[in-house]
């Protein structure tokens, strides 16, 4: 008696085992330093199908039967009993195990947002890689409380075949269907297609991760301020200037600010300094994530209209400090009285990036937030 492919299957906790191990696999390609095609080939599974296939296990841990449900036709005029499917078949195993992994990873990125982690790759993997852990040992646990008739079993690789033939093996209760099952199977390689684009953008890291947030504010705004920091100082008298710094490239960073005085003249759209000294100097260390306000001591000698151009560097400042060397940089247009200082009013920073808009923001202060990001 030939047996269908139907009939030909593994042990029934075979796929829950190379689950298990796969994801073993794609762990270690995350939590090591390997790179490249190799960690997008190895950890696509994690992101694609393995938390989807994990909860298609957990929900249907019986294998797909089909039994013939009798009528009664005096009462439905039905004389032959109907076939009643039970589960579902590999092919939808396979299709639902795609998008429930579609559903699973990004629930499991929200809870990430709503933790005090970070989303990271580091917090979101270790997430996916828990949740599919404990939905594949919820799958075991439930099949192992069925009959051994009734449950799941994967089909050996020569069954598997059959799948993919355009004409169908002969059911053992149903016959020869009419088609093959390659709509289920393009079906299935469609959503496979379709959420490659996700698991590239999860599992490779692009080349600037992180970044530094500068800034300056002040504590002291109130119904009557008009603008946003100090900008009245007195020549040879300390003072001190705010700024703050937020650290957001994943990794324990230490930072250099740099104050320069600087005088300078606007011609049309470009801005040239014809004198700078520098006049404030300070150091800072961020674990990531942190955000700090601190305060450099500033003695400036130029006096009149000035602009005092903060410079952040990571590490050590060089000895020739410019805004083209800064990995940040904020622009403050200030007056220096020749003596006796004073608490002016505040004026809106001014991050570099062009000086095209110096003299304008010279003369008409931001006055619509409170902080100001540098850029580069």
């Amino acid at each position: 008696m030939s047996h269908s492919p139907y009939s030909r299957r593994s042990p029934w906790f075979t796929d829950l085992v190379a689950a298990l191990a796969l994801l073993g696999v794609s762990a270690a390609a995350i939590h090591t330093s390997l790179t490249g095609l190799p960690r997008l080939l190895l950890t696509m599974p994690l992101v694609l199908f393995l938390p989807g296939y994990a909860l298609v296990s957990a929900i249907f841990p019986d294998r797909n039967t089909t039994s013939r449900t009798a009528f009664d036709d005096a009462v439905s005029g039905l004389r032959n009993p109907l076939p009643t499917a039970r589960s579902v078949t590999g092919v939808e195993r396979f299709a639902l195990a795609v998008v429930g992994s579609a559903l699973v990873v990004p629930l499991i990125t929200l809870g990430v947002h709503l933790s005090p982690q970070p989303i990271e790759l580091l917090p979101v993997a270790v997430g996916v890689e828990a949740t599919t852990a404990v939905l594949l040992l919820v799958a075991f646990v439930r099949r192992a409380t069925l009959d051994l008739d009734e449950r799941y079993a994967p089909p050996y690789p020569t069954a598997i075949t059959g799948l993919f033939s355009s004409r169908p093996p002969e059911h053992p209760m149903r016959g020869r269907a009419e088609g093959g099952r390659l709509p289920a199977v393009a079906l299935a390689l469609s959503l496979l297609v379709l959420l490659s684009t996700v698991g590239y953008a999860a599992t490779v890291p692009t080349d600037d991760e992180g970044f530094t947030e500068f800034y300056v504010e002040t504590e002291n705004v109130d119904g009557d301020t008009q603008s946003m920091y100090q900008n009245q100082f007195a020549a040879g008298e300390p003072a001190n200037v705010t700024f703050g710094v937020e650290n957001r490239e994943q990794q324990t960073e230490s930072y250099s600010v740099v104050v320069l005085s600087e005088r300078v003249q606007t011609n049309g759209n470009e801005t040239t300094v014809t004198e700078s000294e520098q006049i404030g100097l300070t150091d800072l260390t961020l674990d990531s994530r942190e955000n700090v306000t601190r305060d450099v001591t500033v003695t400036p000698s130029m006096s009149g209209d000035v602009r005092f151009t903060l410079l952040l560097y990571r590490g050590d400042a060089p000895a020739d400090p410019s805004v083209e060397n800064a990995y940040r940089s904020l622009k403050l247009y200030v007056t220096v009285s020749g003596g006796g200082g004073q608490n002016g009013s505040l004026a809106g920073p001014s991050a570099s990036g062009s000086d095209a808009g110096d003299a304008a923001l010279a003369a008409d202060a931001l006055t619509a937030s409170t902080r100001s990001t540098g850029t580069r």
